[in-house]
Order: C-alpha cells, then sequence, then structure tokens
C-alpha cells in the first residue's frame, strides 16, 4: 500500500517562490550559493567570474521522501522540511526527519559541498529507526533557468545528445526508461544554461534518478534540473524484466533492496570554458569531459572487430561452421589488405547461441566441433585476426548439465527469475554476485585454457544490464552490488589472465572500466524538440569505444560520423563481401582517423551539422538529405559513399559504393610503387593517371583499389 501526502507544496502554482527571509549562504571564490533554511533547498546560486546567476528550485515546494513502514507493510511519499542545519567553511548539512504518522520513522542529511565552482549534492547520515526503511529522497528542482533569460536553452546526453532553446522546448520531462526507470543509464548529464552561464547537472551514482522537465508559468518555459537519491530499491514497485511478460511487482515479502552506494549528484557551474567569447553546452561538455576516466586501452583502436553468427538450434543447418570463418575470415583479410580482426562467435558451444550455460565445456558439433575450433584459431592467426567468444554469464538453463538453482536470481514477487526463450529453451537469469562467489572464477579458468583464449573475449549482457537487481532473500543485493560483487569481479577474473572483456551496451557504471561495446547510441526523438548534437560523443570522447544500432553492417556513415560510434557487427556465411567492405573503408577507415580528435566547436545551419575537430579536422552531416562529409589536414578523406584517404605513410586506399573517379593528392617525397584491386582471394594491378600531383583512378563499384608508396 502507498500513501502520498502533499505538505503545502506549491508546484503549479502561478507565482515563483519568494526570496527567503533569512537565507543561509554558502561561498567559495568562484561560486554563491543562497538556501532556504525550511526546505535546505538552492534558492539561487552567483558565479563572481562575471556576476551571472541561475535560480534554484523555482516554486517554494519541499522535497519529497519515500519511507516504507514494514509491518503492517505500507509506502508513504510525503514532503518534508528542515528540522535543523550546521554550517562548517564550504559545507552545508541539512538535517531531516521523517514522521509516518505518529512516530519518528527516519532521519538523514542532505549535505551541500562547494568546491570552487562546482556544488556536490550527497545524501548522509540515513539512520532507520526500528520498523521503517528510507526509499528515496526527490529533488526535482536543485537549478533552474527560465525563459526570460537572456540566450536560455536546455540539453541532455539521452541517444547521443539533444539541444533546445527554451523559448522552444516543448513542454515535458526526459521519459522514464522501461527497464532503469528514471536512471539515464549511457550518461546521467542533463544541462541548462543562458548567455553568460552554464550549469551541468552529473549523477554519479548508479541508482539515482535523472531528472530534467520543463514546465510553463505566466505563459513562461522554465527549466528543472534534478535528481532523485536511493537509498533502497522500492519493493512494492513494477520492474520490467526484459523476459516478455508483463512487468514483475513486489508484495508484502519483497525487501527493499540497499543500494550499497553513496548518493552523489554533482553541479558544475561554467562560463566561457574553452576561450571562444561565448558561453554554450560546448563549455559545459568539455568541462564533463577533463574529469571522465580515460579509456583503459587502446587495443581496439586498429581492429575490424565484428561477431559470427555460427549456430543456433532452430536453424535447420548452422549459419557459419568453423570452415566457413575461415573462409570468411581469410576474404576480409584480402579485401582489407590484412587489417588487424577480432571476430567473435556466437553459438559455439553445445547446440548453438544461448544453449547450454552456465556450462560451456562442449564445442558445438555442427561447426566442427573441438578440433574445428583449434584448427580455425591457428589458422586465423596467418590471416591477422584473433578469435574469440560471445560467451554469456547471465543466462542459465535446467537442461544445462551444470544447473544449479542457489545461483539464479530472484524476481520482485520471490519467484526465481525465468526469463524467455532466446533460441530453444526457457533462459533463467544468475545472480552474478553468488555466482562468483560459486563456480564462477573456475568457469573462467577453464574457459580460457580450453579455448585457449588470446588478448580479448565478449560477454553478451555484461554491460547491457549494468544495473540487474536480485531480491533474493537469502542473498539479496542492489544492482550496485551485483554490478561491483558480480560483474566487475567477473571483469577483473578474465583481466588476471590477460584477458580483456567487451559487451553489448554502453553504460555509464562501465566507463573507465570496459574499453569497448559493440553497441551505442544512434540517435532518437528529444521530447523537448531538440535538435541532435553530439553531447555524448564529446563527454566520452577519450573513455570508451561504443557501436551504435545492434545487428548486421550499418547503412549510414553520417551516423557513425555525428555520433563517433564504430559498431561490431553480425557476419556470416551469408554475409556479402561488399557488405563488409561497404562498412570497413565507409565506416571504420574513417573512425579509426577521427575518432581520438577533440570536438571543439558545433554549428548548425538549416539542415547541415558541422562539427569542427582538433588539428583542423571537419565533419558534415545533413541527416535529412543523407549526405556527409568528412575533412583531415585540410584533404576530404570521406565525402557521401566514396573514400579516399591515407591508412598510413605506404598506403593510399580508394573506395565507393558506385563506379566513379576519384583523385588523392599524393603526398610530397612519396612515390606510387604499385596499385592493386583487393579481391576476396585474389589482387590484381589497376590502373591510375598521375596529373598535378594528384592520384587518379576510374573506381570500380564497391571494389577497394590499394595504391603502395615508397
Amino acid at each position: 500500500m502507498t500513501m502520498t501526502i502533499d505538505l503545502n507544496s506549491n508546484r503549479g502554482n502561478s507565482v515563483y517562490r519568494k526570496e527567503p527571509q533569512l537565507p543561509i549562504l554558502l561561498q567559495s571564490n568562484a561560486l554563491q550559493v543562497s538556501y532556504d533554511s525550511q526546505d535546505g533547498l538552492p534558492y539561487q546560486y552567483l558565479m563572481k567570474a562575471n556576476n551571472n546567476s541561475f535560480w534554484g528550485e523555482p516554486y517554494g515546494a519541499p522535497m519529497e521522501v519515500t519511507i516504507c513502514q514494514l509491518d503492517p507493510r505500507k509506502f508513504l511519499t510525503t514532503a518534508i522540511s528542515v528540522s535543523k542545519f550546521e554550517k562548517n567553511e564550504n559545507i552545508i548539512d541539512f538535517h531531516f526527519e521523517t514522521f509516518f504518522e505518529a512516530a519518528i520513522a527516519v532521519s538523514f542529511v542532505i549535505r551541500y559541498t562547494l568546491e570552487a565552482a562546482a556544488l556536490i549534492v550527497t545524501l548522509e547520515e540515513v539512520l532507520e529507526h526500528a520498523g521503517y526503511e528510507l526509499i528515496e529522497v526527490s529533488m526535482p528542482g536543485l537549478v533552474s533557468v527560465r525563459e526570460d533569460e537572456d540566450g536560455a536553452w536546455l540539453a541532455h546526453g539521452n541517444e547521443g545528445g539533444s539541444l533546445v532553446t527554451l523559448k522552444e522546448a516543448e513542454i515535458g520531462a526526459l521519459p522514464e526508461d522501461p527497464y532503469f526507470g528514471k536512471v539515464l543509464a549511457a550518461l546521467p548529464v542533463v544541462m541548462a544554461g543562458n548567455k553568460n552561464g552554464a550549469c551541468a547537472l552529473e549523477v554519479q551514482s548508479f541508482l539515482d534518478g535523472t531528472l530534467l522537465q520543463v514546465d510553463a508559468q505566466n505563459d513562461q518555459r522554465i527549466a528543472l534540473l534534478g535528481t532523485v537519491k536511493t537509498y533502497r530499491v522500492n519493493g512494492s514497485q513494477s520492474y520490467n524484466l526484459n523476459d516478455g511478460n508483463q512487468r514483475n511487482s513486489g508484495n508484502d515479502r519483497t525487501p527493499n533492496l540497499l543500494a550499497e552506494q553513496k548518493s552523489i549528484c554533482r553541479l558544475d557551474f561554467i562560463g566561457d570554458h574553452d576561450g571562444n567569447g561565448k558561453v554554450d553546452w560546448l563549455d559545459a561538455a568539455k568541462l564533463v569531459q577533463e574529469r571522465m576516466p580515460r579509456i583503459p586501452t587502446d587495443y581496439y583502436n586498429d581492429k575490424l572487430l565484428y561477431l559470427i553468427g555460427c549456430d543456433n538450434p532452430m536453424f535447420e543447418k548452422p549459419r557459419t561452421t568453423f570452415a566457413q570463418c575461415e573462409e570468411l575470415i581469410s576474404g576480409i583479410s584480402m579485401l582489407t589488405d590484412n587489417a588487424p580482426q577480432i571476430a567473435y562467435l556466437a553459438g559455439f558451444q553445445y547446440e548453438g547461441h544461448d544453449t547450454g550455460y552456465p556450462a560451456v565445456d562442449k564445442v558445438n558439433a555442427r561447426l566442427g566441433g573441438y578440433s574445428g575450433y583449434l584448427q580455425l584459431k591457428l589458422n586465423a592467426k596467418a590471416h591477422n585476426c584473433v578469435v574469440s567468444l560471445d560467451d554469456n554469464y547471465d543466462d542459465a538453463y535446467m537442461t544445462s548439465p551444470q544447473w544449479d538453482e542457489t545461483i539464479i536470481a530472484r524476481r520482485p514477487d520471490g519467484e526465481i527469475w525465468k526469463s524467455r526463450v532466446w533460441s530453444k529453451d526457457v533462459s533463467y537469469i544468475i545472480g552474478l554476485s553468488k555466482y562468483m562467489k560459486a563456480a564462477a572464477p573456475q568457469r573462467v579458468r577453464f574457459t580460457k585454457d580450453y579455448y585457449q583464449l588470446e588478448e580479448t573475449t565478449l560477454i553478451d549482457v555484461l554491460s547491457w544490464f549494468a544495473i540487474k537487481h536480485d531480491w533474493d532473500p537469502e542473498h539479496p543485493a542492489s544492482g550496485v552490488k551485483n554490478f561491483f560483487e558480480g560483474r566487475v569481479k567477473l571483469f577483473d577474473e578474465f583481466a588476471q589472465y590477460g584477458i580483456n572483456v567487451v559487451s553489448e551496451q554502453l553504460r555509464y557504471p562501465w566507463v573507465g572500466k570496459m574499453s569497448l561495446s559493440v553497441d551505442g547510441v544512434h540517435g532518437g526523438k528529444c521530447p523537448f524538440g531538440g535538435q541532435p548534437i553530439p553531447l555524448l560523443p564529446l563527454i566520452y570522447k577519450h573513455s570508451v569505444i561504443y557501436g551504435g544500432e545492434p545487428g548486421p553492417a550499418p547503412k549510414d556513415p553520417g551516423s557513425i560520423l555525428f555520433y563517433n560510434s564504430r559498431p561490431g557487427p553480425w557476419f556470416g556465411a551469408d554475409s556479402e563481401y561488399e557488405d563488409i567492405t561497404d562498412f570497413y573503408y565507409l565506416n571504420l577507415v574513417p573512425w579509426m582517423k577521427l575518432h581520438a580528435l577533440d570536438i571543439e566547436t558545433f554549428e548548425r545551419i538549416g539542415e547541415l551539422a558541422s562539427i569542427g575537430l582538433s588539428g583542423g579536422g571537419l565533419i558534415k552531416v545533413n541527416e535529412f538529405q543523407k549526405t556527409h562529409e568528412a575533412i583531415l589536414d585540410g584533404v576530404t578523406i570521406l565525402k557521401d559513399s566514396s573514400l579516399t584517404c591515407a591508412l598510413d605513410d605506404k598506403r593510399i586506399v580508394f573506395y565507393s559504393t558506385e563506379e566513379r573517379e576519384l583523385e588523392y593528392p599524393l603526398p610530397s617525397h612519396s612515390t606510387i610503387i604499385e596499385t592493386q584491386a583487393l579481391f576476396s582471394d585474389r589482387s590484381e594491378t589497376y590502373p591510375y593517371r598521375l596529373e598535378h600531383k594528384k592520384i587518379r583512378i576510374k573506381v570500380p563499384a564497391r571494389r577497394p583499389i590499394m595504391i603502395y608508396l615508397g
């Protein structure tokens, strides 16, 4: 049962809150923040460098807290006010006590710590009195911007990034994710600003919500940035378990799982950070980027990485046997001039993809068995390819010889977590923190030895559901506990054997730990009517490699350029080599050349978006006309469906999806040794012309032409 009590909330009134009669001031050399001692929320921020101000909570609406009475079980959401406050130099603590009917239920502190122009908001000193539990504290209006402020705007990183001026913004809010609720899984950063300043809000705790909404007051829009601080996972709610069924609901026995992570929200107030004479979202994004962790390894930078769909028990015959994998790898090597490859085999075990788990001790006989696998690994090395696995530590099957119900997670209703049929049998979800204390480490060691893993492996689902709860009453684990004691420990277990793990989807908790996800952002509709901006690409530029839309080789290089993504596509024996060369030359090669260059400028004129990169690089994308161009060192290397690009100081490649004449300047002090047309089984000498120090070639459709220099 859930009750809601609203005490003196003014949200929805036509007037803004009044200035506090006795404001409490928190000051640094860069920022002054004034608070209302009654509600413990910021009233106004003053940037001392330029006297620019931001509003805090605009309506006089207090924080709201959700608590649980355990017996009889009831949930209460109520507005709260400050019981006392303590101020000490750059820190102010607001103390709150929450009552359930006449009894005190929980107390806690909201702490604001001011560090230069950054305000850190944390949840501290939680005390749950007997019979009660704290669920969450909602703070939707930590910062606000009003339409009448000169140049007011808002931005967010959902789906890659969107920007809109406040006067043009549609009323609404960031939608809840079907799986993660108010948590922004990929990039929990929202922004707002005006002509003279910007504010970036980053929610650094994995279970806390990130809030951005646009309201209207007195015919004037107002943008609010805020957070929901989660202390426990609400056991009364319904959850999408990705099992193909309706949301699963908790009951009177469902534990309210402890988050087990400090709740942190950071607000940065930024002026002209990049020194270009104006303040905009780029200044805020560049500041956030500077504190992002660096990518752990550059191993994947020059690799053509893909998955091979090998087998599924529902297939009449395998899609790609081990012998066919070798043929595919060999053909790709010929067509890419022996580019380094990584091929992850999906369906290598038992009867194919999504079978046998958690057991992986049998190699799929239809593919060629264990001897065929070892022969593939050995032969692939001659083609500059590392063969590895697409494995899975999240799913288990009752038909597996290693089935163990004790490692299976529990749903909110207390039943074992029955998922869905991915191929042949029903999957059950493993509680990874339990599995890592049981047989998982032995499985890692066995997999490394038996499959002779080298350098890298892909683990399905590991990053997609970075946060996955386990409502097991005997071994309760929030998504945070499962992340650190399950997922990260699994990652580290492979690392001790020199195996770097990659996974499916880009997720914030993995940034700084996992270097690559094969899927990622590919744009989407902004709820405020905003236009796409490369916000996520800028912030994560040096932190992680991520893909785009999952599936086969992508068909839109413009999206790859705009979002700085490099997908890990699915190939097989039925793949067309032309689709593979399209992906490699029109998507991956430009990414290799541009991905490490900083985003310095962004401009949108009509339908054309231009991204200025460090070193004079430039990306132009017209998503409506599906045109795009990439310029490096003053030379166009990619234009729509054609590539002319120096791969290194010894090779230049020409490629086009249509027959056409292309040209590229001959580098100074270089001579042409030979020109070859590349095929999947051979190469042939190909004619060229050298005119006015430019190489000119009539390129056949979808046929790579490689120029070798001396």
